[in-house]
Formats: structure tokens, C-alpha cells, sequence
């Protein structure tokens, strides 16, 4: 499923948690819930010189984590205190 929404437009998630996939050449859609991302402090297991975690969050569908060392890779994502996620999204860049 792709979705593309007027600027400013609000998108309401499914209820049978089909996920929201977006066009990369795009900008994600306003979703009805907040972003509490930047209260979390986010770390990878490995990457590539100007290719770390800062890449996850930057809002830039052209730039991306790119792993570097063994598997498995992994991102780690610790809040500062205990908090209650009900919607993780991603933007799958295959």
C-alpha cells in the first residue's frame, strides 16, 4: 500500500495493522500520533564513516545507517525512562 497525501493532510493508521509505506521521493505523511524519537538516545552496532545513526532520524529519505562489521547488525533505541510505544514506523529503503 503507498500513500500519498496533500501537504498538511492527516493520515488515520488501519486498524488491522496494515503498515503506512510511503514513497521515498516524497514527504512521510502527518500521522495522528507524536514523534517522541528525539527523546530517546539511539546507537547502532556498527557504520560507515557520515552513514550513523544520526542518518536514521534526519528526515532525509536520501540519506540512510549503513551497517559495517559482522552480523547481525542492529539499532538500539533506549528512552530515559520507562514510556509506552503503540505505532514503530520505518522507511524500508528496498
Amino acid at each position: 500500500m503507498s500513500v500519498s497525501l496533500p501537504p498538511g493532510s492527516t493520515l488515520t493508521a488501519p486498524d488491522d495493522g496494515t503498515p503506512l509505506i510511503h514513497s521515498a521521493t516524497e514527504p512521510p505523511p502527518h500521522l495522528p500520533w507524536p514523534d517522541i524519537s528525539s527523546r530517546a538516545k539511539w546507537s547502532v552496532s556498527s557504520f560507515k564513516f557520515g552513514f550513523g545513526a544520526e542518518c536514521l532520524r534526519d528526515g532525509d529519505p536520501d540519506t540512510f545507517w549503513h551497517s559495517d562489521g559482522p552480523q547481525p547488525h542492529f539499532i538500539t533505541v533506549e528512552f530515559p525512562r520507562k514510556v509506552a510505544i503503540q505505532v514503530c514506523s520505518s522507511l524500508d529503503a528496498s
